[in-house]
Parts: C-alpha cells; sequence; structure tokens
C-alpha cells in the first residue's frame, strides 16, 4: 500500500471544520466508512452496521504534531466516542488516549484503507481473513496443499471466538488491508434535522412540522477536546446561527443558549435517543416532547424520550439556500439594530 502525504488527505477530509460563510458555521465534514462488497458501515462497536447517523465519523486534528482522530457523530458515552486500538480490536474508546490519536484514511487506489500507527496497523474484515474461501485463498498463495486439512469442518474450528461475519479487527497493513468507501453526508454544508416518527421537527424549543424549506430547523454539530484530559466536548448548535446552542434549562427542559456555557456540551444521539450527561439509557437526561409540543428532559432510565432520526433528506436545493441566506440577513439586521440602541 502505497503511503499518501498526510497533509493531502487530512486537508479533503478536513477542509471544512473551521469556515464559515453568511453567518453560518460550516460544520465537521460527516462521513460513513463502508465496505463496498455489501453497503455496511463501521461503527464504534467494532462491527459493520448500517449506514445511519449511529455511524457517521468526522477526522478531527488533536493537540500535537501528527495527532488525528476518528470521532463518531453524536456518540452520549464520551468514554466510547474516538476509534480506539485496543491489541487487535478497533472500537469506540476514550479519546484521551494515544491510540485514540494515531489514525489516518490513506488512499489505496480509488478506495481507502483505515490505519492506526504511522500505517502499521490497518483495519481488515474478519470476514476477508477467516471465510472458508479466504483460508483457501491464503492457503494457495502460500503454496501449500490443500487436499488435506483445508475442509470446511477443519478450517471453521480455526476461527477465533469473537469473529463473525461483520467484525473488524486490527491487523498489520504489510499483511493487508480491507479497502473501503468514504461517503460523505451533506452535514456541513446543510445541517440536520431531528425528526420524530410524526415528521415534527425540534427546533430547540418545540416540536413543528418539518420543512426542508425551514432553515430554524436546521442543526449542525461540533467536537472538541479538553486540552488537559482530552475528553470530548459535543455541542449541537443552529446551523444558521452557531453561537446558539442546544442548552439544559435550569426549569428542567430544553431550550437555547450560549455554546459557551457549561450546559450546551455533552449531548448525544443514540437508537434515536436525543440525551445529555449519560448513556441515553440507564443514565443521563432524554429530550421529551411535552403535550403542548415543547421540549423537556426526563431521565433516561425511566424509558421516557422521544425518538428522533438524525434526517439528512436535503439536496442543497436553491430554495433552501435561499431560506438559510434570509434567516442569516434577518438576524444580521437584528443585531444591527439592537447594536444602534
Amino acid at each position: 500500500m502505497a503511503r499518501r502525504p498526510r497533509a493531502l488527505l487530512r486537508a479533503a477530509l478536513c477542509a471544512a471544520v473551521a469556515a464559515a460563510a453568511s453567518g453560518r458555521k460550516r460544520g465537521h465534514d460527516a462521513f460513513w466508512i463502508m465496505d463496498p462488497s455489501d453497503q455496511l458501515c463501521l461503527t464504534t462497536h467494532g462491527t459493520l452496521g448500517p449506514c445511519d447517523g449511529d455511524a457517521m465519523w468526522v477526522y478531527v486534528p488533536r493537540k500535537g504534531k501528527d495527532k488525528w482522530s476518528l470521532a463518531s457523530v453524536l456518540e452520549p458515552v464520551t468514554r466510547q466516542m474516538c476509534l480506539t486500538r485496543v491489541k487487535a480490536s478497533a472500537r469506540g474508546g476514550a479519546c484521551g488516549g494515544k491510540a485514540a490519536q494515531r489514525w489516518e484514511v490513506v488512499r489505496d487506489g480509488q478506495q481507502f484503507a483505515v490505519t492506526e500507527d504511522r500505517q502499521r496497523h490497518c483495519v481488515v474484515r474478519d470476514a476477508h481473513l477467516w471465510s472458508h474461501r479466504a483460508q483457501l485463498q491464503q492457503a494457495v498463495k502460500a503454496g501449500k496443499s490443500i487436499q488435506r486439512g483445508h475442509d470446511a469442518a477443519t478450517l471453521v474450528k480455526k476461527v477465533p471466538n469473537d469473529v463473525a461475519h461483520n467484525t473488524v479487527s486490527l491487523h498489520k497493513c504489510a499483511k493487508g488491508h480491507t479497502s473501503f468507501e468514504l461517503h460523505t453526508s451533506n452535514v456541513h454544508e446543510h445541517g440536520f434535522m431531528l425528526a420524530s416518527a410524526d415528521t415534527h421537527c425540534f427546533d430547540g424549543v418545540q416540536f413543528r412540522p418539518c420543512s426542508d424549506e425551514d432553515a430554524h430547523l436546521r442543526w449542525g454539530f461540533g467536537v472538541s477536546f479538553d486540552w488537559l484530559s482530552g475528553a470530548p466536548k459535543s455541542q449541537l448548535y443552529k446551523f444558521y446561527n452557531s453561537t446558539a446552542c442546544l442548552v439544559a434549562g435550569s426549569d428542567g427542559g430544553a431550550t437555547l443558549g450560549a455554546c459557551d456555557s457549561p450546559k450546551a456540551s455533552g449531548w448525544g444521539l443514540r437508537a434515536g435517543r436525543l440525551s445529555r450527561g449519560g448513556d441515553g439509557h440507564k443514565s443521563g437526561s432524554c429530550l421529551v416532547r411535552t403535550l403542548d409540543g415543547t421540549g423537556a428532559l426526563a431521565k433516561c432510565k425511566d424509558g421516557m424520550f422521544e425518538h428522533l432520526t438524525l434526517t439528512l433528506d436535503s439536496d442543497g436545493s436553491d430554495i433552501l439556500q435561499a431560506a438559510m441566506d434570509k434567516v442569516a440577513e434577518i438576524d444580521k439586521k437584528k443585531a444591527a439594530q439592537a447594536a444602534r440602541a
């Protein structure tokens, strides 16, 4: 596998991390890491699964030279947010460790290899190593006889107990890798909506009918890292106004507030549960919809939550762009009026 200059690929993946235009913050480039053989995507569980909001990643710089992480988008449990190597496994782990800050995504022809520790270790789909077909191919390549000891009943006994159809692991890149496709989302360009099962979207205060033309329903996400511990801090901000973030209200509700507020960080979305300060199931506070359609927070362990989907259905049409530009212009005029007052 030929090495590609780190700076070039990182520029391709991270060009949008800090850019801004028209009063809107251009967010992280979120993408899926897909095995093209069956269109399954890498998850924080060390497996391949559906290519949905739970399987999106961002490539983010860390403090220090040549330190980069693959962080899972809106993972509620901070100690599971960053892809981490633990022996031969590749799964979500704490972002502060060295094994979470040495990832590179390297071009391999028309596809990509996911590598760790200066391209010493590569992510490999276990099925590509341990299936009957794969083991036979390895034997032939090594010049071994396949007349004896290579029947299916014998080969299956060699498969490790922690290997399944959709698991991945790390191996020396010199021995091969799995070629993945990177599929970028449009989150960094147009944001996303938080949609309920009955197609109502949360705007930061209340639930309203979802509409691509309503820029106030668009969200962006951000992730930063504590300079000392390396712990991640995730936020949900209004896409057209990056200074307004979702915060936990003092009255037990969910509302909009300043992004520098301590109550603006710690949000996550998994399995339809938008939560803060926990795993979204046994701990933390989950977003619920009250009888009057406003957003409130309840204990996740009580099983109360509004099922939400991170909706990426916008095609970036001129209508949406015009609506967002209009909102930005209105906010700009209001700010100017307030400054003159």
